[in-house]
C-alpha cells in the first residue's frame, strides 16, 4: 500500500480487514476506529492515537508505534512481533493472546493492561 496517511483523522472509521502494509499513519488520529483483520505490518504509526480502537487481530509486526498512545484500545491477538513501542502507551488497554516477541518495549507504558505479564 504504502498510503501517506500522515496526521489523517480517522476517528471511527471501518477500517476492518483493510490492507495497509508499510502505510505511514505518523500522528493519525484512529480514536474508536475500526481496525479488525487490518495488514498493516511495517507500518510507520507514530505518535498516533489509537485511543479505544479496534484492533483485534491485526498484523502490526515490524511496525514503528513508538509514542502512540493505545490507551483502552482492544490487541487481542494482534501481532507486534519485532515493533518498535518505545514510551507507547497501553493503558487499560486488552493485550490478550497479542504476540510481542521481539519488540522493542523501553519505558512503554503497560499500566493496567489486561494479558501483558510484565
Amino acid at each position: 500500500s504504502r498510503a501517506n496517511l500522515t496526521e489523517a483523522v480517522l476517528q471511527k472509521a471501518n477500517l476492518k480487514a483493510s490492507f495497509l502494509i508499510g502505510a505511514n499513519l505518523q500522528k493519525a488520529d484512529l480514536e474508536e476506529a475500526n481496525l479488525e483483520n487490518a495488514k498493516i505490518a511495517g507500518t510507520k504509526m507514530r505518535n498516533a492515537n489509537c485511543c479505544k480502537a479496534n484492533m483485534k487481530n491485526v498484523d502490526l509486526q515490524r511496525s514503528d508505534l513508538e509514542h502512540t498512545n493505545f490507551t483502552q484500545a482492544d490487541l487481542r491477538g494482534s501481532n507486534l512481533t519485532g515493533s518498535k513501542l518505545g514510551e507507547a502507551r497501553f493503558q487499560d488497554a486488552n493485550l490478550t493472546d497479542a504476540d510481542l516477541s521481539l519488540a522493542d518495549t523501553t519505558d512503554t507504558d503497560f499500566s493496567g493492561a489486561i494479558g501483558y505479564d510484565l
